[in-house]
């Protein structure tokens, strides 16, 4: 997926955002804001992932208004984070015309 972006929730902690904006070449590196707070990367743990792909542009190139008419996709495993450098392929499901 080229733009979007990327949620990693966390089940222990709700007040927790794990995110990222996709880059045009699908890559994402992952910040955690907590408590008017950031830092790089994600803490150790368990987490749901949902995926928001990149806004529609209508055909005169505009866009028609924030993700409208594209619904976020929830991955049906949760990733697990560990204490160390990671790297994760997310494949997204493919609907059928």
């Amino acid at each position: 997926m080229k733009g979007g972006s990327i949620q990693f929730v966390s089940a222990d902690d709700p007040l927790m955002r794990v995110v990222s904006e996709v880059s045009a070449e699908g890559k994402f590196a992952l910040r955690t804001v907590k408590d008017n707070s950031s830092a790089r990367g994600a803490p150790e743990g368990e987490y749901e992932v949902i995926v928001q792909p990149p806004s529609i542009e209508d055909s005169r190139g505009g866009v028609q208004g924030a993700h409208r008419g594209v619904a976020s996709i929830v991955l049906p495993r949760k990733i697990k984070v560990v204490a160390k450098e990671n790297t994760f392929k997310i494949v997204l499901p493919v609907t059928q015309p």
